[in-house]
């Protein structure tokens, strides 16, 4: 699976909501992992999973500072959660109207062989 690295400042309505879903109560110090980066050089990273990667937000410790002092900002993220499940209706919407009519052409094939036999 794919790892994509990146700040969390940077992180869009999107993610933040993916953030939010998956850390329910907010992010603390405990949810960090902490990677190496070169010789001495350790960076936190809050590992957040998608269906396509596994990303890993960078946490400066004053950003963590503030995400644990104040709330998620809850319109923003109910903005980004309801604009994720309106593309995920659309996609399943979509995908079910591509197998009914896969199965309305396998059906119109069947009764044409079933007329050529005849």
């Amino acid at each position: 699976m794919k790892r994509i690295i990146k700040n969390f400042d940077a992180a869009t309505a999107s993610e933040r909501a993916l953030i939010r879903e998956q850390y329910p109560l907010g992010v603390e110090s405990e949810d960090l992992l902490s990677l190496r980066m070169g010789e001495n050089k350790y960076v936190q990273v809050l590992e957040v999973f998608t269906p396509e990667a596994i990303c890993l937000f960078r946490m400066h410790p004053e950003v963590l500072q503030q995400l644990e002092e104040q709330d998620w900002d809850m319109e923003e993220l109910d903005e980004a959660a309801l604009a994720m499940e309106l593309a995920e209706q659309r996609i399943l919407r979509a995908a079910e109207a591509e197998a009914e009519a896969l199965e309305q052409r396998e059906m119109t094939v069947e009764v044409d062989e079933d007329e050529e036999e005849a």
